[in-house]
């Protein structure tokens, strides 16, 4: 008897999870293409191929096309630019695996690499990942978007699995930790502004059926993260 409260939870996590995978696996697959415009949605956290540190970041309302007009402007107007589009959710261990491809492919082709980011927080798994995607974009509000960003993959097993309100403290000392003002962060990361951008990248990942995280796009094709920096490759001709 003293095992059935043991034994119930044990069920209803196991039955949590399985419905959160039959719900994505469920769901119809992922385009192998997608239109490049429809990348123009959502916040757009823009890498663009000439920058060469975070502190010249594109803000939120960059586009991949925009980024790609200014560089045709620039003196490499010549150099082809590839972009790679990423839906990835914090709190996901493949997405932490994944997430050195994006300074490996832009080392790899200086100049020829557009990385866009999109959050795309599982949230039937993942019970702090909405919570982490929110204090992303809150720190991007400071200009800490992907300093931010990799502290959280770096430091993901501290966070993961605390409670909603553990999280939450958690979050905000890392960005204190980065010299963002706490007071201003934590306004940001309750605002109505961050919530909806963050709904916005959801709400287009829904629209293009994006079933699992990481999800890569490169040009608009879809594909596996193993093979992103090898079809960058191939497309450069390198």
């Amino acid at each position: 008897m003293k095992n059935i409260p043991l034994l119930i939870g044990t069920l209803v996590g196991t039955l949590a999870l399985v419905f959160g995978i039959a719900f994505f696996f469920g769901r119809a697959e992922t385009p192998e293409s997608v239109d490049p415009t429809k990348f123009r949605t959502g916040t757009n956290h823009v890498l663009s191929a000439e920058q060469t540190s975070f502190s010249d970041m594109a803000t939120p309302s960059a586009t991949p096309e925009a980024s790609s007009s200014d560089n045709q402007a620039s003196p490499s107007a010549e150099k082809k630019i590839v972009t790679v589009v990423e839906f990835s959710d914090l709190q996901c261990p493949a997405c932490k695996i994944a997430a050195p491809i994006r300074d490996q492919i832009r080392a790899a082709h200086p100049g020829q690499v557009e990385f866009v980011f999109h959050y795309y927080p599982l949230t039937q798994i993942h019970a702090n990942a909405l919570l982490a995607a929110q204090a992303v974009e809150a720190a991007s509000k400071f200009n800490e978007f992907w300093q931010y960003h990799d502290v959280l993959f770096e430091k993901q097993e501290e966070w993961a699995e605390l409670s909603s309100n553990q999280a939450k403290e958690k979050l905000i000392q890392y960005a204190v930790d980065l010299k963002i003002d706490k007071d201003g962060f934590t306004q940001e990361l309750n605002s109505v502004t961050v919530k909806s951008a963050v709904q916005s990248d959801i709400n287009l990942g829904n629209e293009i059926n994006i079933s699992a995280t990481p999800t890569f796009f490169v040009d608009g094709k879809q594909v596996s993260a193993p093979d992103v920096a090898k079809t960058v490759s191939d497309i450069l001709g390198s």
